[in-house]
């Protein structure tokens, strides 16, 4: 016996089902998703949240790329990368056993190197021994490179009588992830360790830093002069904003007042008054915006120029640079989603025809759509927002957004009521009961 379904019912059964696979189910990241924030060395709150339901911590920290079975981490030296380095991949971070996970293996050797720059500056003020233009000897510091253990070790000396300072160790999961043997790779880094402790000696020089110094009074100047130039269009469009609101509210009491009186033919305008409201609500929302990252941008590039705080530049402001970008997008893609649906609504609105009370029941329908239209497009957009956010910053493995599906399906079942009327809302909605 063939069963007929109606469009409604069948309407009824497509919506329950897409909204109990929306609330149900997770997604977790792809197996070579690579973080979009600039790789930086590891601290203790970069670190992935532990596992809810008790697994292991799989995840690698941010900053540390997994290629196969190996794990991939910068080496940096006053907040610039110098290379990279490789270990054996450590798939539970919490009980790592004798592996040391390749983070903490980058991070002691960004101590060694920085404990060589120390020991520069104290041995050239002690002895006094600079060249010309600020510059160390050509001996001042090396970097040399023995074998031990059948593996290249490179050592560093700072001064003629200085013991060799141990940088780091050449392994096979180096070698591996480069490409290139041991020995090739030991002379590779040997020289940009080289030029990276002269570029270091150089940028704590006297006359370095008193070229910072004035970067760092440009870099105010002009944060300052675009703020003001930023505030000043921002009040610009205030007064213009209170204008539009002034002669809107006009208008609704003049057609109040005398329903049966033609309006006055406005001047051609490319867009309604509505619309010019919005692009002005909107452009203030932007220079708004705008000052805030032209201080954040400011203060990053401020910090940048100094060796001894570049590298907070970036730590210090990747997180709260990515959050404030990520609701800087969602709140821009949720104003222009805005904006087109009202234009769509006008378009609705001023093509129908029809009698006084059609036009007056097709006005209540359109603004119902419109205003429902808008708060899904809203969770949306920042529903989406907050599951990048954290895919991001490695904060949602896939235990953590299953525990979160069976928590959603278990509220999918203790609220089947409310479900059935957010579906027969749509229903009603789409054939204009």
């Amino acid at each position: 016996m063939a069963v007929w379904l109606s469009p409604t019912l069948l309407a009824r059964y497509l919506l329950t089902a897409v909204l109990v696979l929306g609330l149900t189910l997770g997604l977790p990241p792809g197996p070579g998703a690579r973080p979009l924030a600039p790789a930086l060395p590891v601290q203790p709150a970069q670190a992935a949240l532990p596992n809810p339901l008790g697994g292991a911590n799989t995840v690698p920290p941010l900053g540390v790329q997994r290629v196969g079975v190996l794990e991939v981490s910068p080496v940096t030296l006053d907040g610039r990368e110098l290379f990279e380095i490789a270990s054996p991949a450590v798939f539970n971070r919490d009980q790592p056993e004798q592996q040391v996970p390749v983070e903490v293996r980058a991070k002691q050797i960004e101590v060694n190197l920085n404990q060589v720059i120390t020991q520069a500056l104290n041995y050239a003020e002690a002895s006094a021994e600079v060249g010309e233009a600020g510059a160390p000897p050509a001996d001042f510091m090396t970097v040399t490179i023995e074998t031990v253990n059948d593996l290249p070790v490179l050592f560093s000396t700072v001064g003629p009588l200085a013991e060799p300072k141990v940088l780091l160790t050449v392994t096979d999961s180096d070698a591996q992830y480069h490409g290139l043997s041991e020995a090739e790779l030991a002379e590779r880094w040997a020289g940009k360790l080289e030029q990276s402790f002269q570029r270091a000696w150089a940028s704590r020089q006297p006359e370095a830093r008193q070229q910072q110094g004035q970067r760092l009074l440009l870099i105010l100047l002009a944060s300052l002069l675009l703020t003001l130039a930023l505030a000043g269009s921002w009040q610009v469009l205030g007064w213009r904003k209170q204008a539009l609101e002034r002669q809107q509210a006009q208008e609704s009491q003049d057609r109040a007042a005398d329903p049966s009186r033609l309006p006055p033919s406005p001047p051609r305008y490319w867009f309604s008054p509505a619309q010019r409201l919005q692009l002005v609500a909107f452009f203030r929302w932007l220079m708004f915006w705008g000052i805030a990252f032209v201080w954040i941008g400011g203060l990053a590039a401020s910090l940048n120029l100094f060796p001894q705080t570049r590298r907070y530049a970036s730590s210090l402001f990747t997180v709260p640079v990515l959050l404030l970008v990520t609701w800087f997008i969602a709140s821009l893609l949720n104003r222009l989603a805005n904006i087109g649906i009202d234009s769509i609504a006008q378009a609705w609105e001023k093509n129908d025809l029809g009698t006084v009370q059609n036009l007056e029941h097709r006005s209540m329908r359109i603004s119902t759509i419109i205003s429902a239209a808008k708060g899904v497009k809203t969770v949306l957009i920042y529903a989406l927002a907050v599951v990048s956010l954290l895919q991001v910053l490695r904060l949602a493995p896939a235990s953590v957004l299953a525990f979160s599906a069976l928590a959603a399906l278990a509220l999918t079942f203790a609220a089947q009521n409310l479900v059935k009327d957010l579906v027969n809302g749509v229903v009603i909605l789409l054939e204009d009961q």
